[in-house]
């Protein structure tokens, strides 16, 4: 079929004009050549002398800033990468030293201890076996006294690549030898060991430590610390555990005891009779809260210590110059949590370390021999794998 007006000899289909053909122009096509570069370009402006000086000066001044001394650092273990300053001598400022808070949290439990001799495994024990043993670990803080020539920062660093999720503080004993020594000048010779009498130092030193475990650095934790976050301090500021086994009479001279009272006009001398068959705390561990202390008991132990004068006579843990101080101003803690050797481990929630230890002889840090002992393997099932490999480098 073919279209009507349409050309016959096609088939029927028609063809429609294209539409993107342009029309015919007569105009020439657009130019593409570039327009002519000129010579008469203006030139670059000149800086101001004034600006070039203070730029000359402005980059002396950052160089010179590399050569100050740093101010700041960054711990790597931190996860929040905090910048923390130097103290005034110069030393790292560790970052659980910036956790001094005006008031302590009732959770908070702060545990303390006095190192004579440093021995880094018995520590990493402590910490694990306490935090094994713990529920509330955000609320856990760690604070070592350890002797002042000893590396503080390489002690602290160790200890955190082993627990960096921990609140660990390490700290020299100088300014609580100090400060004792304000107190009585010769209170450093009188005594063999500070651990005794540190604790009632502490709080006059580093008032943050508002309520405080104190314990040895060479005890295994298997109790949890929590429980004791319960025991009332606000009458009597420190808990200790007694110990029945001795007595009073047994630890001081009863006539010496009687004649200070009839005698001596002090404060922290008992209007009351002493009594002679009276417990005595074991100062094993103690729980001090720092705010109800009384401000003379230190004073009062330096008294009575120079009052007895027997200190070859000493019983671990108890003390017959702390024993008399404390008399009638302590609340009980349970036996259970009295330091127990190995074959009293079954309701014990802290025991003696017993794996390999440091023993040091010689009160003065530059005249001392060094001896190893150990027997038992409880210790290990605390002591992390990679221990011996970060504590030996």
């Amino acid at each position: 079929m073919s279209q009507p007006g349409g050309d016959t000899s096609g088939i029927g289909i028609t063809r429609r004009r294209t539409g993107f053909l342009s029309p015919p122009s007569s105009s020439p096509p657009p130019s593409t050549e570039r327009p002519p570069i000129h010579g008469d370009i203006d030139p670059p402006p000149k800086a101001r002398l004034c600006l070039t000086i203070c730029a000359f000066f402005a980059i002396l001044f950052l160089v010179s800033l590399q050569f100050m001394r740093p101010t700041h650092y960054r711990n790597p273990s931190d996860p929040l990468r905090r910048w923390i300053p130097f103290d005034a001598r110069g030393r790292m400022e560790h970052p659980d030293n910036l956790k001094q808070p005006s008031s302590t949290s009732v959770l908070d439990m702060h545990i303390v201890s006095w190192i004579d001799c440093l021995d880094l495994r018995p520590l990493v024990v402590l910490i694990n076996s306490t935090i094994s043993s713990s529920r509330l670990l955000e609320n856990l803080y760690f604070h070592f006294f350890i002797p002042d020539k000893e590396e503080e920062k390489t002690t602290y660093y160790k200890l955190k690549l082993l627990f960096p999720h921990s609140d660990i503080e390490i700290l020299g004993q100088k300014d609580v030898i100090e400060k004792l020594g304000t107190t009585a000048t010769d209170a450093k010779g009188s005594w063999p060991s500070l651990h005794e009498i540190a604790p009632f130092v502490l709080p006059k030193v580093y008032p943050h430590l508002k309520r405080f475990m104190y314990v040895p650095g060479d005890v295994i934790i298997k109790g949890s610390v929590e429980e004791l976050l319960g025991i009332d301090l606000t009458k009597r500021a420190i808990a200790a555990i007694e110990d029945c086994s001795i007595t009073l009479s047994s630890l001081v001279n009863f006539e010496v005891l009687e004649a200070m009272q009839r005698l001596a006009e002090k404060p922290w001398v008992s209007s009351l009779p002493y009594e002679k068959n009276a417990c005595v705390p074991n100062t094993g561990v103690l729980l001090i809260n720092s705010d109800g202390l009384e401000n003379d008991i230190l004073e009062s132990i330096l008294w009575w210590d120079k009052v007895f004068g027997n200190r070859k006579s000493r019983i671990e843990h108890t003390n017959p110059a702390i024993s008399v101080a404390l008399y009638d101003k302590y609340v009980k803690l349970p036996d259970v949590w009295k330091i127990e050797d190995l074959e009293k481990s079954n309701a014990a929630k802290i025991l003696r370390f017993d794996g390999l230890k440091k023993e040091c002889s010689g009160h003065d840090r530059d005249d001392q021999t060094i001896q190893f002992s150990g027997y038992g393997s409880i210790w290990k099932q605390y002591f992390p794998p990679s221990g011996d490999q970060i504590l030996d480098y």
